[in-house]
């Protein structure tokens, strides 16, 4: 009875075939992503777009905007005691789009200098206060330390195709580990079970 009641609350290791499926599907996801991050950075030298949410209770009013423009990602959040100066009215998400023209290149880069803390495009402002109870804070970083940090897993997995393509019927066929000379008819890398074939 204890013997059944400890193998039921045993989680099941997951198999090689399930970890290359969770591999194969983040790759995909992180590779979408890349393109759309990629995609708008180039569209930001054209268009400014904005996504902003306003919510306001009795003691503040609070707002987050997240911009595209002049290949930056500007992360805004703003706070204003007491919460009449921003209207309840307009409380909630609001999506805008608008010429980069509108918006010079010069005062995006003129936010970065006015950081508390700035290197390479990356800045970073935590509740200045600005005037009348209005707080400010900005986090500032461009669109190619995402463009990069998406590239990661698509990278890797273009590696590993290599290697496999590369190894031919030596390699294992889930981690592309090289198995020449082995006799044990199991990938020392993954676990997972080989042929004779492979292996030789």
């Amino acid at each position: 009875m204890d013997s059944s009641a400890g193998h039921y609350n045993t989680p099941m290791p997951r198999t090689p075939r399930t970890r290359r499926y969770i591999f194969n599907t983040l790759t995909v996801v992180s590779l979408l992503l890349m393109l759309a991050t990629a995609g708008l950075w180039v569209d930001s030298y054209w268009k400014i777009r904005t996504i902003e949410d306003r919510w306001t209770t009795r003691k503040q009013s609070r707002s987050i905007t997240f911009t595209s423009c002049w290949g930056t990602f500007v992360l805004a959040g703003s706070l204003v005691k007491p919460p009449q100066v921003i209207q309840t009215s307009m409380d909630g998400w609001e999506f805008t789009t608008q010429e980069a023209t509108e918006i010079p290149r010069g005062l995006v880069a003129l936010l970065i200098y006015d950081m508390d803390s700035a290197f390479a495009g990356f800045g970073i402002t935590w509740q200045r206060k600005l005037a009348n109870g209005f707080y400010k804070s900005h986090l500032l970083f461009p669109h190619w330390f995402l463009t990069l940090i998406f590239a990661i897993g698509p990278t890797i997995w273009l590696f590993k195709w290599n290697n496999r393509r590369k190894l031919g019927a030596n390699g294992c066929p889930s981690c592309a580990y090289d198995l020449t000379g082995n006799e044990t008819g199991v990938c020392p890398e993954c676990g997972v079970g080989v042929s004779a074939d492979t292996s030789n």
